[in-house]
């Protein structure tokens, strides 16, 4: 598939070239934006055009390390974005009190620039592989990591968007002296309204007492559109 494709362009057109560059970046937008659009999904704070960003940039910057360069080794730039990536996946890693968050973020957009380095270098059907199986990784096994962790309690909310929303929220949590795990939000729009979709979820066997006082004062300063407690 990888020769394949190159092989097809160059005995096929003219400007084979430049054809060869346009497939190999369109194809780094597409696997670079089918990360970011799950993490977008989840609400996280690196999304959609983040991911297409660091996979289309290192899709460039291996093209140009080969056909910029004559006679130069294409390794080198492609280290340089190995190690460049972390300054950028260090900006989504958030530590607390509550302990680090963004882990997964920050590898997936280290994932992304590999990705757009195969790419760039012709090889499709590896870049393409590792995209669908990090899919698979981050969408299956979130489903197997709710099911490992069920008994943990998780307060589902849907609220009218407002300034200082989520900081109100923290608050009340911090309030109730309760710990967190993950927090997963999104703004979505219902009816021309703006709401924040929250599913926060909280450590094991954490004290039904303030669980339930945090859903009463969530419901008495927001009320809203949905909220829900589970401990399944």
């Amino acid at each position: 598939m990888n020769g394949f494709i190159d092989t097809f362009i160059d005995s096929h057109l003219s400007f084979s070239f430049e054809l060869i560059i346009l497939v190999r970046l369109i194809l780094a937008v597409i696997f670079g934006g089918l990360i970011g659009y799950e993490r977008e999904h989840t609400g996280r704070p690196a999304g959609l055009r983040t991911h297409i960003l660091v996979s289309l940039g290192a899709a460039v910057i291996m093209c140009v390390s080969m056909y910029g360069f004559e006679g130069g080794d294409p390794a080198r730039l492609a280290a340089q974005v190995i190690s460049g990536i972390g300054f950028l996946g260090a900006g989504a890693i958030i530590q607390g009190s509550k302990g680090v968050k963004g882990l997964t973020t920050a590898a997936t957009l280290w994932m992304s620039a590999m990705i757009g380095l195969a790419v760039g270098n012709g090889f499709y059907f590896g870049s393409l592989l590792a995209t669908l199986i990090s899919l698979v990784v981050l969408i299956w096994f979130r489903k197997l990591e709710f099911k490992i962790n069920r008994s943990r309690s998780r307060v589902f909310a849907l609220i009218e968007w407002q300034d200082n929303l989520m900081e109100g929220i923290l608050q009340y949590i911090q309030e109730c002296k309760l710990e967190i795990i993950d927090i997963e939000s999104r703004q979505t729009s219902i009816k021309d309204k703006e709401y924040l979709r929250l599913l926060i979820t909280f450590e094991k066997d954490s004290p039904m007492k303030e669980m339930n006082e945090l859903v009463n004062k969530i419901q008495m300063e927001y009320n809203p559109r949905q909220l829900k407690l589970s401990n399944n």
